[in-house]
């Protein structure tokens, strides 16, 4: 019988401790995690549903007899009880589509507030080593570029395309991503889908739970076949009390990206 120790955490992603024969078990969005500390080894596995759960995290004592699905195994002589389950952004770009496509005048901008699911980040040890990340749902892939052989592979997903924040509902398993578009070309931009650069952005917690990457702003310039995206620093302010949850996965000298604006709108 599996006999529950814990049931409440608050901030789950924080640093946390687990003796030898205990488990904590994470469910969140479509994924129930399990990661136990064993006699020299961690193990950790998981399965999906579509359940969309909010998040519950608890720990609990573990039969040595349980069998798991999608089972990882971390070999550590010197077993530290430390870990985190951390939140992440993709390891992909992601390719966010709006159920209806939203049109822009010439020398107007707007800003639509895109999400997308995160990443658990699984670090373990007294260093905390970064061991494996999973997403708390399936993501669908898809192939952005001129064709089959020059391109990335990025996820793809839909969104409403809120134009305000106080519409987006409160989901706990996704990260919000504020994208500003200027266009400062001389006729109606067509924006069918967005190309976000996730890897690069950092996720931020509010006062409220929720999950933040830095704002994006994208500027389709004269030119009608260029398009700069920038990656704005967070600035603090006194509505919204931001902290630093996760670095990028992605590091590079400029936070400013030149491409296409097929590449950035489809």
């Amino acid at each position: 019988m599996i006999k529950q120790t814990d049931d409440s955490h608050s901030n789950w992603w924080e640093q946390n401790t687990l003796e030898i024969g205990e488990m904590c078990q994470i469910q969140l969005g479509d994924i129930c995690l399990k990661l136990s500390r064993h006699l020299n080894e961690w193990h950790c596995s998981y399965d999906y549903s579509e359940s969309e759960s909010d998040i519950k995290f608890c720990k609990m004592q573990f039969e040595q007899s349980q069998m798991e699905s999608n089972l990882k195994r971390l070999a550590n002589v010197a077993t530290h009880g430390t870990f985190m389950i951390k939140p992440m952004v993709s390891d992909k770009p992601f390719v966010i589509q709006p159920t209806s496509p939203i049109h822009l005048f010439a020398n107007e901008s707007t800003t639509i507030y895109m999400s997308s699911i995160i990443w658990l980040q699984i670090c373990i040890g007294e260093s905390l080593q970064e061991w494996f990340s999973v997403p708390v749902q399936i993501p669908m892939e898809t192939w952005v570029g001129e064709n089959t052989m020059v391109g990335e592979l990025c996820y793809a997903s839909k969104t409403a395309g809120r134009l305000q924040l106080e519409l987006l509902p409160k989901r706990v398993f996704r990260v919000i991503t504020p994208v500003t578009i200027i266009n400062k070309g001389t006729d109606i931009l067509l924006i069918d889908k967005i190309n976000l650069p996730l890897p690069y952005l950092s996720v931020f917690s509010d006062q409220f739970d929720n999950f933040w990457t830095e704002s994006i702003s994208i500027t389709r310039n004269v030119n009608l076949q260029a398009a700069k995206l920038e990656i704005e620093n967070y600035k603090k302010s006194d509505t919204q009390q931001l902290v630093l949850v996760t670095s990028p996965r992605k590091s590079q000298q400029s936070n400013q990206f030149i491409k296409t604006v097929h590449q950035l709108f489809g």
